[in-house]
């Protein structure tokens, strides 16, 4: 059993077990981003939790009853979870979920895999922040020109826009 809490500190808790393994299969069936994954195939779903849309709807299936009985819908739910809370959140899921299956060579196939894909993805969001980060930086030099003002490296360089000097 895991725990974690959202945004608001509500702490909320994670146990598959079979009697929820059993519920949460069929509730999957009628949930849009879950439908076709199986929940018994353990690389899958895995591998589906760095998708941050199946990871939320995956975390309310598993705390519905919690949810509930706290009159907490899907919406507002996914509304608390986001940065670090939604990552340690899927974190606790993919392990809770994983730590369900009693074989331990698929089970440490589909670990191997979810560190290969996060690697991955870091490894994917980091580009995608060096590209904005140049792309930026090439938009202030462009308007820098435009109107005649002159900038440091923007890129080395801490200094705000009010430390530019005219040229």
């Amino acid at each position: 059993m895991r725990k974690f809490k959202d945004i608001n500190g509500v702490e909320w808790t994670l146990d598959v077990n079979l009697a929820t393994a059993r519920t949460f299969r069929e509730r999957m069936k009628e949930v849009e981003t879950l439908k076709n994954v199986d929940f018994l195939d353990c690389a899958a779903v895995a591998l589906s939790l760095a998708d941050v849309f199946f990871a939320a709807d995956f975390l309310y299936l598993l705390c519905g009853d919690e949810a509930r009985s706290r009159g907490v819908d899907a919406s507002a739910f996914g509304a608390a979870l986001k940065g670090r809370v939604l990552f340690d959140a899927t974190a606790a899921a993919t392990a809770e979920y994983l730590d369900f299956f009693p074989d331990a060579t698929t089970v440490e196939k589909a670990r191997a895999l979810v560190e290969k894909a996060e690697k991955t993805r870091s490894l994917y969001c980091a580009a995608i922040c060096d590209e904005a980060a140049n792309r930026f930086e090439r938009e202030v030099e462009s308007a820098a020109k435009k109107f005649g003002v002159r900038f440091s490296n923007v890129a080395e360089s801490s200094a705000s826009a009010s430390e530019a000097s005219p040229t």
